[in-house]
């Protein structure tokens, strides 16, 4: 079986791998001119690690040199400790350096001889009845069984599998985003007095300061500092692309609108290098239940067909469990079955997925609706993660487990209920629209998405 993946990003990648792994001959076309491991950093959660522990041994030794064992912490905006000087909670997994984790994948890739095409700007998906492709910018076009669309937010692919593009909605917030060299940061005295001496005793530090209606984080060690701020949009500088042009008293300025943060806080992101900030603005998408063409042969993986705030810390993990999804179910179905593979997997997919999506919009709504008071009644109430649905689900024996169970309804209306969802939930459709007044309402019991100290 022939596959186009569209897109080297962390979904992309990871199909290539798991479909060269399934015995799948894969291309990979990228519209940028050459790898750029942008980012800062990423929560990966076990339910990929299960993934490379079972299968990939080489990546795995190079997967435990580069994640982090970071302590936890949560701050008033003031510095005032909350609770903290725990580990990462299980479900959420370990800490990785995006550009880190992404080299890995291209490393991998490249002792496979899985071939990324760089410079490869696809203008157009299409299918016929025993093929699909793409076609380039220059004029070319690459056929093969199945067209993989990976590409991202801004994938075009949805021509062909919705006709109307999900409509993003502003969710009214943005982030800044930005990582640099510790030794930057601790030049600064300020800086060097707060977290000089846990970096001097080895440990790395993730540092989760809460204020009103906003967030921020703090992430150090390995050589590395990384910060960032979730907070109103600014018209001026928020956007939807992680190209880092911002100066960090772009940054500075909102830090002050918003309240008195802790000076150390302030101090490290003075001490960020000129144009080294993104404003990342965060939009809404609803679920996107149709992630498939009419015939099967082109699908979207990835941000393609769902997007994540940054509260879900689970945007990679659930782009990572797409890609060895979907090469299980190709591998099983073989070339005769592609169009229907791609149709069971997204069967698989989508209702995990978008449970996960609501769950990224219940912890904002609950980071963000913190008050000193109720921080000072329940202070372990924010010690709040992905829930053991997320750690525990294997997505690649879920698809071996249940193929012919979709199969049979997608061919016949057989019933099938998926049971990779929060334990005790029936999954219900949402959307952006009516999701405040739901939350508000007590529709969604955020005990079941989520895990709290005693499960972690």
């Amino acid at each position: 079986m022939n596959v186009v993946i569209v897109g080297a990003g962390m979904a992309g990648l990871m199909c290539a791998l798991e479909c060269h792994r399934n015995g799948l001959n894969v291309v990979v076309l990228e519209r940028e001119q050459a790898s750029n491991p942008r980012g800062d950093f990423v929560c990966i959660g076990p339910s990929v690690r299960r993934i490379v522990e079972k299968h990939w041994p080489t990546w795995l030794a190079e997967w435990e040199k580069n994640e982090w064992h970071a302590d936890i912490s949560y701050f008033k905006e003031t510095g005032e400790l909350i609770v903290g000087g725990f580990q990462f909670p299980r479900a959420t997994g370990r800490i990785f350096l995006r550009p880190q984790l992404y080299q890995m994948m291209l490393d991998q890739a490249e002792r496979l001889g899985i071939k990324i095409h760089f410079n490869a700007k696809v203008t157009r998906f299409f299918e016929e009845k025993d093929l699909a492709g793409v076609e380039l910018a220059d004029g070319s076009s690459i056929r093969g069984d199945v067209v993989i669309a990976a590409d991202g937010v801004h994938s075009s692919s949805y021509k062909i599998i919705c006709e109307e593009k999900v409509v993003a909605q502003a969710s009214g917030y943005s982030v800044y985003r930005t990582s640099f060299p510790a030794e930057i940061a601790l030049a600064h005295p300020v800086v060097r007095e707060r977290w000089g001496p846990d970096l001097e005793a080895g440990k790395e530090v993730f540092h989760f300061f809460i204020g009103p209606d906003c967030h921020a984080n703090v992430l150090f060690g390995k050589d590395t500092v990384c910060w960032t701020l979730v907070h109103k949009e600014n018209n001026q500088t928020s956007d939807e692309s992680w190209n880092a042009r911002l100066d960090p008293e772009d940054a500075i300025a909102e830090f002050q609108r918003i309240c008195d943060w802790n000076p150390a806080l302030l101090a490290l992101v003075k001490a960020t290098p000129p144009g080294g900030v993104t404003d990342y603005r965060l939009m809404w998408r609803n679920p996107q239940p149709k992630q498939t063409s009419p015939l099967g042969r082109v699908v979207q993986i990835g941000d393609a067909c769902h997007s994540f705030f940054p509260t879900s810390a689970n945007g990679a993990v659930q782009a990572m469990e797409d890609g060895a999804s979907l090469a299980a179910c190709l591998r099983i179905g073989g070339k005769e079955k592609a169009g229907l593979s791609t149709k069971i997997h997204a069967l698989l997919r989508f209702e995990r997925v978008s449970c996960a999506q609501l769950m990224g919009f219940l912890q904002r709504k609950m980071l963000h609706n913190f008050t000193s008071e109720s921080v000072a009644e329940n202070p372990e109430r924010v010690r709040r993660g992905p829930g053991k649905w997320i750690a525990d689900h294997d997505c690649e024996q879920y698809a071996i487990d249940r193929y012919d169970e979709a199969k049979d309804h997608i061919l016949s209306g057989s019933p099938f209920v998926n049971t990779n969802l929060p334990k005790g939930y029936t999954y219900a459709p949402w959307d952006i629209e009516h999701a405040d007044e739901d939350f508000k309402s007590g529709r969604f019991n955020e005990e079941l998405f989520v895990s709290g100290p005693d499960e972690q």
